[in-house]
């Protein structure tokens, strides 16, 4: 019988055969790995792509929005009562709402398909999330719960499709590459409320501090700034007072001096010191002592120590171990004014009046008729009305132009003769060079209009029987010049405007500001002395 014998190499095919399935087994996993990278890479790929994708359609919508407000403006470069704002169309009865897409609105690219419809995959957007900015009047006003659902009236905006050519209002269902909607709202009118509203003691000039650092009483009376914007004047919602102190004890953390101990959302201003008023006065209203600085042009030139373009880069309390210093806080967007509402607790319903960036320059308006360049970026501050101290040449004991008392001399400054016959064109006649009245009393001094070319230097110079026609490009015009073309805007002719019922109007008008504005103890007329005293006036006079 033929025997069989094993292969001399047995062992080598079973080692090969080991290996051979072992690259298999090493293949099979790099091919899985690989696979798994690329549909994860894939997966990533696509989503950055659709992200891209969304984000340049969102910024090709915008950028359509506000085309069409830049052609508003180029269509009409005479600016007229009439187009001076922006063309609503959409929810005209919402106030903030100046236009939203619907169909059949004047660009002819919006579809008649509503935001609100639900698409495809179910997707839409109702007008509570339309409403998330709260910008819109609470359809429930009474609702405490976080509830942005808006009025009744508001309409969620339309659909606007979007083509390869661009918006279509009814394109073939296989042409939409994508949609927007939009609605676009006017914060112009808003309180900015990275400045308005003032802290408890600002409504109550009264008080320790005696003369007031900041004439409290007049700046919030004349409402100067919209950082003196009353709060609790915004209706039956309005912002408890503690509200408001928390506001400004985070906004304005530094420049209202807050002791350290206190904590967010327990910010109180009870007692506090003159120099804590003082500080945030400053912070509002500081833009240097009048008379102003004059440039090479004869153009006055107050700066702003603290331009509410930015938060105030003050400290406090001074850095010292133990202590950590604080500065002021700003709201960047109108997402961190809503968290400080839902973080302090006030009402809802005062979003739809406050902003974060409505901020606007002061100068003068550009389309006024007449002007022929003379009132080129010609201001006049009015913080100059307290050089008007009667008989200014008497007011050296407490420091001509530099002040006295405490707040830098805010409401107690004495203006040179000088001063005074440049901004106002006034000269102070004194008691002693007119003659008594028809009944042979002595009459008390008061202002005569001599223009800003006047002898002042003279005790008794002859008034001007005219008001001068506006000095010229960058010159500064006097009080009653602007005045008189503010109440008329009539085009100078010859050398200015004689007409008497017109110079009646103008002086009768500036005596009275001035009459209000220099309402200080320290203003009465001091040229009468002895018996004649009793004959003294508070009241403005102006020849």
């Amino acid at each position: 019988m033929k025997k069989f014998f094993n292969s001399r190499d047995g062992a080598s095919k079973s080692a090969a055969l080991m290996i051979v399935l072992a690259l298999v087994v090493m293949l099979t996993g790099v091919a899985l790995a690989y696979l798994s990278r690329t549909t994860t890479d894939r997966q990533l790929a696509q989503s950055s792509y659709n992200d891209t994708s969304a984000d340049l359609l969102a910024r090709s919508a915008l950028d359509i929005v506000v085309s069409d407000f830049k052609q508003e403006i180029i269509n009409n470069p005479t600016v007229t009562m009439a187009n001076i704002q922006p063309t609503r169309y959409g929810d005209a009865s919402i106030p903030n709402l100046i236009r939203r897409s619907y169909f059949g609105d004047p660009t002819n690219r919006t579809s008649g398909v509503s935001s609100m419809s639900p698409s495809v995959n179910g997707r839409s957007i109702s007008t509570t999330r339309w409403n998330s900015h709260y910008l819109v009047p609470r359809g429930d006003p009474t609702d405490i719960s976080i509830n942005p659902s808006p009025i009744p009236a508001f309409v969620a905006p339309d659909w606007v499709l979007v083509t390869a050519q661009g918006p279509n209002s009814a394109p073939p269902p296989s042409a939409v590459i994508g949609r927007y909607a939009f609605a676009a709202y006017d914060e112009a009118g808003l309180l900015d409320m990275n400045v308005a509203g003032y802290p408890n003691w600002s409504g109550n000039p009264g008080g320790s501090c005696n003369p007031d650092p900041t004439p409290w009483l007049t700046n919030v009376g004349r409402k100067g700034t919209v950082g003196l914007a009353d709060l609790t004047a915004l209706g039956a919602y309005a912002p408890p007072r503690a509200q408001i102190d928390n506001i400004v004890g985070w906004r304005n953390y530094a420049t209202t001096l807050r002791p350290n101990i206190q904590i967010f959302g327990n910010f109180t201003f009870p007692g506090d010191s003159c120099t804590t008023q003082d500080s945030y006065g400053s912070y509002l209203l500081d833009f240097g002592d009048p008379p102003f600085t004059f440039d090479s042009t004869d153009q006055p030139v107050p700066i702003s120590s603290y331009p509410f373009s930015s938060a105030a880069a003050n400290i406090f309390p001074t850095p010292a171990p133990g202590v950590s210093p604080r500065t002021d806080q700003v709201f960047i967007s109108r997402q961190q004014l809503l968290k400080l509402q839902r973080s302090l607790g006030f009402s809802q319903n005062l979003l739809q009046y406050m902003g974060s960036s409505s901020r606007e320059r002061n100068r003068p308006a550009p389309d006024w008729p007449y002007l022929g360049n003379n009132l080129s970026e010609g201001r006049f501050c009015f913080d100059n009305l307290d050089l008007l101290k009667p008989n200014p040449d008497g007011c050296t004991q407490h420091g001509r132009k530099k002040g006295y008392g405490k707040g830098k001399g805010r409401g107690h400054l004495c203006g040179t003769e000088a001063d005074i016959a440049n901004l106002f064109g006034l000269k102070w006649i004194k008691s002693g060079v007119v003659g008594p009245d028809p009944n042979g009393n002595p009459q008390p001094g008061h202002w005569r209009y001599i223009g800003h070319n006047g002898n002042w230097h003279d005790p008794n110079p002859n008034a001007l029987g005219h008001i001068p026609c506006l000095r010229g490009p960058n010159k500064q015009n006097d009080f009653f010049q602007l005045l008189l073309y503010a109440l008329f805007r009539l085009q100078c002719s010859s050398d200015g405007e004689y007409d008497p019922q017109r110079l009646l109007k103008t002086f009768s008008i500036g005596a009275s500001i001035i009459d209000q504005y220099d309402s200080d103890p320290d203003d009465l007329d001091t040229t009468l002395t002895g018996t004649d005293k009793k004959f003294q006036s508070h009241t403005t006079v102006i020849e």
